[in-house]
């Protein structure tokens, strides 16, 4: 096979895409995409820290300002306009590495302002407290795939029928008016 540069997809044609059936590959995009991710929840986590520290010294009120309702649905335009963007039409910028970090910094900043404006809506409390243990859930997770051998992405099959099983659980619960005492969660 001559090699020679493949204008269609534009690499080099002797460039082969990661082999997902290899563990090692495996391990390393799981543990990557869980970083980022568990670092983009701490950021957003952070952000509604910092306006509930600003919300409770009187700083900041829902409804005004950075918190309006235009404000806010000019942040989530923002937010659904940069992932069409960047899933549309700038794949191959957004595939090098400064790009991508300033991209998903963006967006986990108007995401974060987005949720921080809901939750001037409802319980402040009970949204920080989410957004917190998901955070800690996911660098959680981040870490055990980081530093065990074991590969997580085999049990794909078996967190599926546990997500859906939680997810009705908490649809019953809703739907029944049962507390966290009142079912095993």
């Amino acid at each position: 096979m001559a090699r020679g540069y493949n204008f269609n997809s534009g690499t080099d044609e002797t460039t082969v895409a990661a082999d997902f059936s290899d563990s090692n590959v495996r391990k390393n995009f799981s543990k990557k995409v869980l970083a980022l991710v568990g670092i983009q929840l701490l950021l957003s986590f952070g952000y509604m820290l910092m306006i509930s520290q600003l919300q409770s010294a009187g700083v900041v009120r829902a409804g005004f300002g950075l918190f309006s309702p235009t404000v806010m649905l000019i942040s989530m335009i923002l937010c659904f306009a940069l992932l069409i963007i960047g899933t549309c039409c700038c794949q191959p910028l957004l595939r090098k590495s400064p790009h991508n970090f300033i991209f998903l910094f963006v967006f986990t900043v108007l995401y974060a302002h987005l949720l921080s404006t809901v939750a001037f809506r409802y319980d402040f409390s009970v949204i920080m407290s989410a957004a917190g243990a998901t955070s800690i859930l996911v660098c959680f997770t981040a870490v055990l795939v980081a530093f065990t051998k074991f590969d997580f992405s085999k049990l794909l099959y078996l967190m599926i029928p546990i997500t859906i099983g939680w997810v009705l659980c908490v649809f019953f619960m809703q739907i029944f008016g049962l507390g966290m005492d009142k079912m095993l969660y």
